[in-house]
């Protein structure tokens, strides 16, 4: 399995965790993928190169005070 997290940033704040989790035998060389661009985005790669689409999304929120 490959798991691949980032943390996009928004006015220089982060926005939003995301975990990616993708089966090694769907993308067997993910990571060279991920490694040649020069922005990896998990969800970029795996649409254009393998086809693979999101199949399940969780979501934690959590509220802190201002």
């Amino acid at each position: 399995m490959w798991e691949i997290s980032r943390l996009p940033l928004l006015n220089k704040r982060p926005m939003i965790w995301e975990t990616s989790v993708i089966p090694k035998i769907l993308a067997p060389d993910l990571s060279q993928q991920l490694s040649a661009r020069t922005s990896p985005r998990s969800t970029i790669c795996s649409d254009e190169v393998y086809g693979l689409k999101e199949a399940r999304e969780e979501q934690t929120l959590v509220s802190r005070r201002p």
